[in-house]
Order: C-alpha cells, then structure tokens, then sequence
C-alpha cells in the first residue's frame, strides 16, 4: 500500500490540477493535505474578517 507522505503529495498534486483547470491564472496555489490516525486528537480553529481568514489545525499524537 501507499505510505502516508505519497498519499498526501498524490492527493495533493490531483487537488492542485483540478484548481489549475480552473483557469484563474493570476492566482498561485497552496495545498496542503494531513493524513492522522483516528487514535489521535485533533482541533482545529478559524478567525475570520472582512480582509483575511486563519486557519489553524493542532494535532496531538501519542507517544510513550
């Protein structure tokens, strides 16, 4: 099977050209996929005004 990182960056890269298609050449993309267990937590928040909007994901992996 696919390990983690190739997952994320095939899956990344199929996003990006189904954005490109879109044809908004004036525009440059980032795309960033995570792939976590369902064991560990996560939370995520979002801030957003009229100019910008911030995303933030922490992940909490368990570890011994």
């Amino acid at each position: 099977g696919a390990s983690s990182p190739s997952l994320c960056a095939s899956v990344s890269e199929e996003i990006l050209k189904a954005v490109k298609r879109l044809n908004f050449d004036c525009y440059k993309y980032v795309v960033s996929v995570l792939i976590v267990e369902k064991a560990d937590t996560w939370v995520s928040a979002k801030c957003e005004t009229k100019t910008f909007i911030a995303l933030a994901l922490v992940m909490a992996c368990y570890y011994e």
